[in-house]
């Protein structure tokens, strides 16, 4: 619950220190990634199952993404989480809700003004990770920090 509270308050004062709240935006071509694994999840699963997640902030303030995952039977949902490595947090984003299903390959865009700032405050912070949930591993079989991989460059 303070997660939720922190992120929250966060998005409420991103959004209110904005001319144009409706207009998030990062610096051009910011791209945050994560991989994810059994070894990462609290506690660590053992799974063998992999994946990659992707966060491209675009000149429109929206964050495009996109996620793979090998080796997983019966996802069931996956969410960006709000949490530093080792620790449980609460869901700040919903990537994907369904199935079950074998592996995920999906991709979609967050244009919702608040839940772009969530993202972009708890990415800035390093404070985000993606969690896959299963049948076998309700609580996450796979999971991965949501890092900065590189940024500059034009569209």
């Amino acid at each position: 619950m303070k997660w939720f509270t922190l992120v929250l308050i966060a998005s409420a004062a991103v959004l209110s220190s904005c001319n144009h709240s409706d207009k998030m935006v990062a610096p051009r071509n910011t791209v945050y990634t994560a991989s994810l694994s059994g070894n990462q999840s609290v506690p660590p699963t053992g799974s063998q199952a992999t994946g990659v997640a992707q966060f491209t902030v675009l000149p429109s303030g929206a964050i495009q993404w996109s996620l793979r995952t090998t080796g997983l039977d019966s996802v069931f949902a996956s969410h960006i989480h709000a949490g530093r490595p080792g620790d449980s947090g609460p869901v700040a984003i919903p990537l994907f809700a369904g199935g079950p299903i074998r592996d995920l390959n999906v991709q979609g865009t967050i244009t919702d003004a608040v839940q772009v700032a969530t993202a972009l405050q708890l990415f800035g912070a390093d404070s985000a990770y993606v969690n896959v949930h299963t049948n076998a591993f309700q609580g996450g079989e796979i999971r991965g920090r949501v890092s900065l991989q590189t940024s500059g460059g034009s569209y």
